[in-house]
């Protein structure tokens, strides 16, 4: 969606209902995809970026749920989208913020506290990173010259502007928690006008202004003049992206269409990292109604349902858009499901829960089947020695028993690349040398 930046501040109008409907915590997923494929074989990071290449987070690419294409945001120089390679990029970006992966050379694995939340349920997931939001909220921030920093990882004020007033920090946490719970839980807003109002009613540089005071961009009070529209667009821009980089990649806010214009409103994820309760939500258990798993493995929708499309894209073959047979459950679309780190009862569950119908026995059945058919292989390089005759096989041997395995009478495994010189020097005093 494209949009033009007006500040309003009438309160948006909320719409009790909204079509196409949905929220997912993707970049939840995301992460937790990475950590899998990572903890099976190290990622091979790129030398211009140390981002991974490609062809190691393929299985990752090819599982990230789908989101629909109009589900994005453009105005001025900003654009938000949600491509799988960026969405790649940022959980990478995320995990080594925490301190969740180990970097060495080129090479990126999961942390063990990586690898225990991954081992947990998606709500724990999820509840991982949102009570770390909580606990960063309350963090003082720290300043290092003009530089302000703030905890590493996530937190809810991440995007908003640095600016003083007298010299002091214009601490924007307050504000921006504010501006986010006015929008509501129990209808739908418009985006546009939602970012037109809170640019203008929930902004702290506003105020700073009507004050009579001027603003920095750093402590020294460096002589900068800051019209109203600069401050509207800046505190408009930190919006923005705090929805469409953090809320909405969290699972956060519920989207939709009205009037076909992006909407939204706040789901209980969202009311708890906001603080308007105090209980992380259970997890829901039904959608509603319009899909219906079959005893053939086709997944049929009756009527539209963006939020069991995104659920299903990870665990089933698209067959279709629309209505009608749009999923496919398939011994490859299980795998797929396997590789991206996801365990079977995650995926029985989703089942259970998109369809409006008891789950089929035999679907349940075939899916276990599937999935327990499923192996995690390890891999690792070593080097094959032909010696040539028995003799020369067992004088070998001998010089490096603990790291030579005798895969018959005269091949041998030397199991670790690292003892080659160590093997060439004790072999050379034996008067034996590799070709």
């Amino acid at each position: 969606m494209t949009t033009e930046k007006n500040g309003d501040e009438n309160l948006p109008d909320v719409f009790a209902k909204a079509s196409q409907t949905g929220s997912i915590p993707f970049l939840v997923q995301d992460m937790a995809a990475l950590v899998v494929a990572g903890s099976a074989k190290p990622l091979t990071l790129r030398k211009q970026d140390r981002l991974p290449y490609s062809r190691d987070i393929a299985p990752v690419l090819a599982g990230m749920a789908l989101l629909p294409k109009w589900l994005h945001w453009e105005e001025s120089s900003m654009s938000m989208e949600y491509p799988p390679e960026a969405r790649a990029r940022v959980a990478f970006s995320k995990l080594h913020a925490r301190g969740w992966l180990h970097v060495a050379k080129n090479r990126a694995s999961p942390s063990v506290e990586a690898l225990a939340w991954v081992g947990g349920s998606p709500g724990d997931h999820v509840r991982a990173l949102l009570d770390e939001m909580l606990e960063a909220n309350e963090v003082d921030p720290v300043h290092r010259g003009d530089r302000l920093e703030g905890p590493r990882g996530l937190f809810i004020w991440q995007y908003t502007p640095v600016l003083y007033e007298k010299g002091e920090w214009i601490d924007p946490r307050p504000r921006i928690r504010s501006a986010l719970r006015g929008i509501p839980s129990d209808g739908f807003v418009k985006a546009a006008r939602f970012f037109d109002y809170a640019s203008v009613s929930e902004n702290p540089f506003l105020d700073s202004l009507r004050r009579g005071n001027e603003l920095s961009p750093n402590r020294h009070r460096s002589r900068r003049i800051f019209r109203k529209d600069d401050l509207v667009d800046f505190w408009r821009s930190a919006l923005v992206q705090t929805v469409f980089s953090l809320l909405i990649p969290l699972g956060c806010i519920e989207w939709g269409r009205v009037d076909s214009e992006l909407c939204f409103r706040l789901n209980d994820y969202g009311r708890y990292l906001l603080g308007l309760v105090d209980t992380f939500p259970q997890e829901k258990q039904k959608t509603d109604g319009q899909v219906v798993v079959q005893p053939n493995f086709d997944i049929t929708f009756l009527g539209p349902s963006t939020e069991a499309e995104v659920r299903l894209g990870p665990l089933a073959q698209r067959a279709g858009t629309g209505v009608g047979v749009l999923f496919r459950l398939t011994a490859n679309s299980i795998r797929s499901a396997y590789a991206q780190g996801r365990q079977l009862e995650e995926i029985l569950d989703t089942l259970r829960q998109v369809t409006a119908q008891p789950l089929p026995r035999n679907v349940e059945q075939q899916v276990s089947d599937w999935f327990n058919s499923c192996r995690r292989l390890r891999s690792r390089r070593s080097i094959l020695i032909d010696c040539g005759d028995p003799e020369t096989a067992l004088r070998v041997l001998a010089a490096a028993p603990k790291d030579l395995t005798q895969l018959n009478p005269t091949v041998l495994e030397l199991r670790s690349t690292k003892a080659k010189a160590g093997l060439d020097k004790k072999l050379a005093r034996q008067g034996i040398f590799f070709e």
